[in-house]
């Protein structure tokens, strides 16, 4: 889950009005939302650019629907007073697939989008950054709606533009490969996805004296280090982890939830390396962190406790597994509801280890539930893998039975 979230982070690199860069400007532009006098009536530029900042502060402040009626109250008037394909209206657009897609409303963010892109193709031709801009925008959105090949097929178009453009070593180029060997990874490209990946960490290691060029060369070490484990690569993925989290931790001090789940996954890399112990011991220090900083009800903690489970099953601990598959589900009921999708794999945990603690009605109780649970998320991989494990118990000698479907 949080190699699907770094990568979100990367891809928000490109979009100068994404919400990762609200951060960095949330108080400059409030106080120009604030110090200007916008008018509110009126049917020029000057009042179609105060809606224009305002909706920008609204969105800063996650004022999602206040910024949406900015926004389109700026297009209207841009519309009069410049015509249907000026420039400007394509800015506008732009803003309003951005807020549409922080709103999860995919469809209205890829029509603003298009909308976006068809201006600037007319203005700017195919040829120009502004028009890959919009298909890496688009991309975003394909993405987020999990239609890989379509993010994919933008992603590279953009890539192309950029490199003519800007020259093969630009930021934006470094993005579009970054966001590419996402894709890649995702699709199980792990090849494509690590030669990617190494052309995006070159470019963003260039960029590393600024906080956020430092940000973004974390990310992309991460992420690398994700590919290289999934190669079995150990060694490399483990100097990639490390040095991620070094650069993680001059950007956000000793402790914040990005370097917990980057000690988490270095601590998934020593289980592989058959170091046990020191994988349990960096799984509870990213937990105690996640704890100080997130909280114990949250889903990211609750994906921690779960991870140190499957260590403490893998040393045969399966007690302290038990312990941890229940305190994740518990979590995630409480957070997320009880249908929750990541409820699975906990209950799952939970009747492994009840097996194995001989606990056998039990171990059937949990495995019925994860079962119910896999089947509403549509993971069909791990229903089938259930109901093994569930035919395994009926077919054990003595195997007891329960008279009704548990609650």
């Amino acid at each position: 889950l949080f190699f699907i979230q770094a990568w979100e982070t990367g891809r928000e690199r490109e979009q100068k009005s994404s919400m990762e860069n609200r951060g960095i400007c949330f108080a400059l532009v409030c106080l120009l939302a604030l110090a200007l006098p916008v008018p509110l009536h009126g049917n020029n530029a000057e009042v179609a650019e105060g809606h224009v900042q305002t909706g920008d502060a609204y969105y800063a402040q996650g004022q999602f629907a206040d910024a949406e009626q900015a926004y389109k109250a700026a297009r209207l008037i841009f519309k009069s007073t410049h015509g249907e394909d000026h420039p400007v209206i394509g800015s506008v657009c732009t803003k309003l697939g951005a807020l549409y897609d922080s709103m999860g409303d995919k469809k209205r963010a890829l029509e603003a989008q298009e909308e976006g892109l068809k201006i600037s193709k007319q203005n700017d031709g195919t040829m120009s950054e502004a028009y890959a801009g919009q298909l890496f925008n688009i991309g975003n959105i394909f993405w987020g709606q999990d239609k890989l090949p379509e993010a994919l097929k933008r992603y590279t178009e953009a890539l192309g533009i950029y490199e003519q453009v800007l020259g093969k070593d630009s930021e934006r180029v470094g993005a579009t490969q970054g966001n590419i060997g996402g894709i890649q990874y995702l699709m199980g490209k792990y090849d494509a996805a690590l030669e990617a990946q190494n052309e995006a960490l070159r470019i963003d290691r260039q960029f590393a004296k600024s906080q956020q060029g430092q940000q973004q060369l974390a990310m992309s070490l991460f992420n690398l280090g994700h590919t290289l484990h999934k190669l079995r690569q150990v060694g490399q993925a483990e100097h990639r982890y490390k040095e991620a989290i070094f650069f993680f931790r001059k950007i956000y001090g000793k402790e914040h939830p990005t370097i917990a789940n980057a000690l988490s996954s270095l601590g998934n890399l020593k289980v592989d390396q058959g170091n046990l112990q020191e994988a349990l011991d960096t799984h509870l220090q990213a937990l105690a962190m996640l704890i100080r900083t997130v909280g114990e009800d949250h889903p990211q903690t609750a994906l921690c406790i779960y991870t140190l489970g499957t260590v403490y099953t893998k040393v045969g601990h399966h007690q302290d597994a038990l312990e941890s598959y229940v305190d994740a589900a518990g979590i995630y009921t409480k957070v997320l509801g009880k249908d929750a999708g990541q409820l699975g794999k906990p209950y799952m945990g939970a009747a492994q280890a009840k097996k194995a603690l001989g606990q056998m009605n039990a171990a059937r109780k949990a495995a019925t539930e994860a079962l119910r649970l896999f089947k509403l998320a549509g993971e069909q991989e791990e229903a089938r893998e259930c109901q093994k494990f569930l035919a395994a118990l009926d077919s054990s000698p003595g195997a007891p039975k329960l008279p009704d479907q548990p609650a």
